[in-house]
């Protein structure tokens, strides 16, 4: 079972991506496409973070953020959903190998 608190969004790693409305596959009549890159991104969250995350989910590339879960800018997800995010602290070693 995925625990929520640490684990979070990872449907946006999917591929293909899930349709909002119905939370199935989308369907396509074309061959399917390479899926976009995987990119793990340690932070994501402050300036830096927070501008290689954007860029990245504009890219498109499916997106997973591994930080603390602290809010930032108003907000704990400034991805805005469109990556997944795990909620770790790399000062932790042992819980954050757990959790990897």
């Amino acid at each position: 079972e995925v625990d929520p608190r640490h684990f979070r969004n990872f449907e946006a790693l999917r591929w293909p991506p899930l349709l909002p409305s119905t939370g199935a596959a989308q369907a396509s009549t074309s061959p399917p496409a390479a899926p976009p890159p995987a990119v793990l991104v340690l932070g994501g969250s402050t300036f830096m973070g927070r501008e290689l995350v954007q860029l990245l989910v504009a890219r498109p590339a499916r997106v997973c953020v591994v930080n603390r879960g602290r809010k930032y800018w108003g907000t704990d997800d400034p991805s805005e959903g469109r990556a997944a995010r795990l909620v770790a602290d790399r000062r932790d070693a042992e819980g954050f190998a757990r959790l990897l």
